[in-house]
């Protein structure tokens, strides 16, 4: 399995890889090194894990010319000490001068400083030539990293005799790819968004990403996808048969009381009567955070507890801040994955305001989704296709059209004011749960490989 992340929460990923070992499949991970990851780690379900060391060529440029601007900086100082060392001490009696005597005795001596100062041009044109070098490749800095990525992954994976080689999204599959075609290996396309629709990507990136993308699909034995929409989508786009979905839902989890969650006690509320709103999970653009915020302008009966990590965290606490929200805006660091079920439970409302800011958001089904279903948590999210499928189909919440504070704060007033029907929503979410839940996922995951290894057996690979 190819992944570009450090593969220490990415639950779909580490869930396939546990299921596929415990069936007997022997599972190696190739991600990606970071200083709070080793190079190689052994998980207890004996699942292997890779890391790759990033060194792409800008920052190996980089780290080459900042050591030749040492090495210049030294050499001119021991120039400069040389001279003015000479200059003061004829016969050799004195210590060597400091370097703020060097610096007064050039200031003081013109003739001095004409012997030594010419290595100053030449810093500066140096400084001058790295900067240029820098901005050029920190220009292309993602396809540097991809590439390395794919270049040492595939040489770190190329020699192993894999039977099939799994891309966790579509940054991992040219180099998956290159492995199946030099190999007997067969090829698995694990798409986790519509790739070249991700939001915060660039248009030069959208436009690379839908050009590389469609041969690549092609070459896949299998391809497995989040959701109906994304599967319906590459199919029609790249004219392949029909993905497998597999949904992101959470392992089974054991019943918790409401009562014993710790998320009233760490965001103050222990003696709070007012109902909890929460969201768990990244404070990431397109995600309606702010809206979220400004809609607790409207809930009196209400406080929200936004849980999770992100670039956007300090644009919230500012936004907080700003607003006079602190009395009804709580900010929460992430929990550990396996804490996380114990958390959700003590919320009453969960909330998913993301905005339909292109197609991959629109067809988002994210994980959060399952988590507040698996604790019962009536939901109140955008009406998107996949999200409405699941809140509205089930009747355990209430979606709204647009992601306007008055909509969002309209959408939860309506389940906070019907205390009975906001209870029946609870009920129904307990009820169905089952139905979504990894164990129910894994065999479709198993079905798939048992096809792999099926062909694999019939052609003789």
């Amino acid at each position: 399995m190819f992944v570009y992340n450090r593969c220490t929460t990415d639950a779909r990923v580490l869930r396939e890889a546990a299921t596929l070992q415990a069936a007997g499949h022997e599972v190696q991970i190739v991600a990606v090194l970071d200083t709070t990851t080793s190079p190689r780690e052994l998980l207890p379900n004996g699942v292997q894990i890779l890391r790759i060391d990033r060194r792409p060529l800008h920052y190996r440029l980089a780290w080459w010319v900042r050591g030749r601007r040492r090495g210049f900086k030294l050499g001119a100082r021991r120039i400069a000490r040389s001279v003015a060392l000479r200059a003061i001490r004829p016969t050799g009696d004195r210590p060597p001068p400091e370097d703020a005597v060097v610096q007064q005795l050039l200031q003081e001596r013109p003739v001095l400083r004409v012997m030594v100062l010419p290595i100053g041009p030449l810093l500066a044109l140096l400084a001058l030539s790295s900067a240029a070098i820098r901005r050029v490749l920190y220009a292309a800095h993602k396809p540097l990293m991809y590439t390395d990525y794919w270049g040492r992954g595939y040489r770190a994976a190329a020699t192993a005799e894999f039977d099939v080689v799994h891309a966790h999204d579509l940054n991992t599959l040219p180099v998956a790819a290159l492995i199946a075609r030099h190999s007997p290996a067969q090829l698995v396309y694990d798409a986790h968004e519509l790739y070249p629709e991700v939001s915060t990507l660039s248009a030069l990136e959208r436009w690379t990403w839908r050009r590389i993308e469609p041969g690549l699909v092609r070459q896949a034995d299998r391809v497995i996808t989040v959701c109906d929409s994304i599967a319906q989508e590459i199919s029609a786009r790249y004219r392949v048969p029909v993905p497998h979905v597999l949904l992101n839902c959470p392992s089974r989890y054991e019943d918790v009381d409401p009562a014993a969650s710790p998320l009233r006690a760490a965001a103050g509320l222990e003696s709070d009567a007012r109902r909890l709103i929460l969201y768990q999970g990244g404070f990431a653009p397109n995600r309606g955070l702010r809206e979220l915020a400004l809609a607790m302008h409207q809930l009196d009966g209400a406080v929200l507890v936004m849980m999770g990590w992100g670039r956007l965290e300090d644009e919230l606490v500012a936004l907080i801040r700003a607003e006079r929200l602190e009395r009804r805006v709580v900010m929460l660091p992430a929990v550990p994955r396996e804490q996380l079920h114990r958390w959700t439970s003590g919320a009453d409302i969960g909330a998913i305001p993301y905005q339909p800011v292109g197609l991959n958001n629109t067809f988002s089904t994210p994980n959060k989704l399952f988590e507040y279903m698996a604790a019962g948590i009536p939901i109140a999210a955008t009406r998107l296709p996949e999200i409405a499928k699941i809140v509205d189909g089930h009747a355990i919440g209430v979606t709204f059209e647009r992601v306007e504070p008055d909509q969002i704060a309209a959408a939860i007033r309506r389940m906070l004011d019907d205390p009975a029907e906001l209870a029946a929503m609870r009920t129904r979410a307990l009820a169905i749960r089952g139905r979504y839940t990894w164990e129910h996922e894994e065999a479709k995951l198993l079905a798939v490989y048992d096809g792999l290894a099926n062909g694999r057996a019939a052609s003789g690979r």
